[in-house]
């Protein structure tokens, strides 16, 4: 990787469809010198294309897949299915997924999640049985 990332930049990512009000807070310290090689294998895992101009882009995408992984482990813990083991963990344990302990160079620094469902904001309407169902 070129000297043109330097220092720790944080990234926030949100997704406001799903999850409004909640979004992860990653540190990336482009001084870590497996930085690059864990993008690398994060983008060959996801079926990224990674080149020399588009690192920044691939780090963003990568940091969006984690963001993913992060969510859909709250959400398990929030329906009761605990993993006994902590985001972090749980995170690096993925197969395609790196440490977010900042041992990688990505530091997992803040995660703000909650949801709730309303019963009353579901839509419900009648349908027809199908033909299999007659």
């Amino acid at each position: 990787m070129s000297n043109k990332y330097s220092g720790k930049k944080q990234y926030w990512c949100s997704e406001d469809y799903f999850f409004q009000g909640c979004y992860v807070v990653f540190e990336v310290d482009f001084e870590n010198k497996t930085l690059y090689e864990v993008i690398e294998q994060m983008t060959i895992f996801h079926d990224l294309e990674l080149t020399e101009d588009n690192f920044i882009e691939c780090l963003q995408d990568c940091l969006k897949i984690i963001s993913n992984l992060a969510y859909s482990y709250l959400t398990s813990e929030m329906c009761g299915y605990g993993r006994g083991s902590s985001i972090e963990d749980y995170i690096a344990s993925t197969v395609g997924f790196p440490a977010v302990d900042g041992s990688s160079g990505i530091n997992l620094k803040v995660v703000e999640f909650s949801a709730s469902l309303d019963p009353y904001s579901f839509d419900i309407e009648e349908i027809e049985p199908s033909e299999e169902d007659k």
